[in-house]
């Protein structure tokens, strides 16, 4: 994917108008559907941009994100809209269990993991180890490594 094409997703999906200062690495494959590209944007921050054909879950975006060898920091919403996972958590806790009420902000962790979030715009926090990997069907481990790369948010701020 070119970067003028990932700029204009960014943007149609997230709001996200900050330049892309550098690929490291593009449309690659992170699951059976799903393709990813990883950069850095003009502040020196790491993103990963995941897209899938079918349709991806927050749970299966941080799962792909831990098998890259990566720790997200935050799972910017669409469009900017804070309450995103939140609100429809909420929807899917009530319609689970319709009348009882959210007592603590903790009984929506796991509804939370089951909102839709196709496509994913991560704001990395750390590279483990490391080495970024991708997705490999014939490797042992189902993984592969892509790149060497040494990435610490908080080093970086």
């Amino acid at each position: 994917m070119a970067e003028e094409k990932l700029s204009q997703l960014l943007n149609i999906h997230f709001g996200f108008r900050r330049p892309i200062e550098k690929v490291i690495l593009q449309n690659v494959y992170v699951g059976s559907m799903a393709n990813a590209t990883l950069f850095f944007d003009a502040k020196g921050y790491l993103l990963l941009f995941i897209a899938s054909k079918t349709r991806l879950k927050l749970a299966e975006v941080q799962k792909i994100v831990s098998r890259m060898g990566m720790k997200a920091r935050i799972f910017l919403p669409p469009m900017g809209d804070t309450a995103y996972f939140n609100t429809i958590a909420r929807e899917k806790f009530a319609m689970t269990f319709p009348g009882k009420k959210i007592v603590h902000a903790d009984d929506l962790a796991y509804y939370r993991t089951l909102v839709p979030y196709n496509p994913a715009l991560v704001v990395i926090g750390e590279v483990k180890n490391g080495v970024v990997k991708v997705f490999d069907s014939e490797s042992p481990t189902g993984w592969r490594d892509a790149v060497n790369l040494s990435y610490n948010y908080s080093k970086t701020r």
